[in-house]
């Protein structure tokens, strides 16, 4: 079975590769692009929510775009005999990281009882099995992840689209978890990846 599961990996992640890679590419350097020239405002990185013509900050579990927002995922395309569904795009997403190695763990965390268990079992660095090159590919499952989202739960599809051709910032720079990478971080020149997956999946989806 584990072998099963790393021969499995390597070709999904070939797979997301040349599926996403390119436009992964696009809207990273367009985000880029465009931060130089409009830097966040401290003082918005503040807010719960804030949105205007050029760009929309998102973080709390009660916006869709984040990976908390409680829309479910079923994580039968990677366990085909289990009809389990993840709680939130979270679950799936952490689980990645030892899916490749450790079959069983992984499957722990997409099933943890709650979204924050998951969270912590998936960046316990502890555990054997951690996938060593995740950096290097993790923003390719978050898009996959983020689509299947949108499958699951067809009513987000216009709720992003309501969104336009707006900057999808993840304004990480409240509470415990300031996070530099896959949001604005607390200076607001953080990578922003996750929004820059949702702008990724927002034009596959138009």
């Amino acid at each position: 079975m584990q072998t099963i599961c790393r021969e499995r990996q390597i070709e999904i992640i070939q797979f997301l590769k040349n599926k996403y890679g390119d436009i992964y590419e696009k809207f990273e350097k367009l985000y880029g692009k465009w931060l130089e020239n409009n830097p966040l405002n401290v003082s918005l990185l503040e807010k719960r929510y804030y949105e205007d013509n050029d760009m929309i900050l998102f973080y709390h579990s009660d916006n869709f775009m984040s990976n908390f927002s409680e829309h479910s995922i079923s994580i039968n395309y990677l366990w085909p005999n289990d009809n389990k569904e993840a709680m939130c795009s979270e679950m799936l997403f952490q689980c990645m990281k030892f899916f490749k190695e450790n079959h069983y763990y992984a499957l722990k965390i997409a099933k943890a009882k709650t979204p924050k268990e998951s969270a912590i079992l998936g960046r316990d660095r502890s555990i054997e099995g951690f996938d060593p090159n995740w950096s290097q590919y993790n923003f390719l499952w978050m898009i996959h992840v983020l689509l299947l989202k949108i499958k699951s739960h067809p009513e987000l599809k216009s709720k992003l689209l309501i969104t336009q051709d707006k900057y999808l910032i993840e304004n990480s720079a409240r509470g415990s978890h300031i996070d530099n990478i896959w949001g604005a971080g607390k200076e607001g020149n953080g990578k922003n990846i996750l929004g820059i997956c949702w702008m990724c999946v927002r034009s596959m989806i138009i």
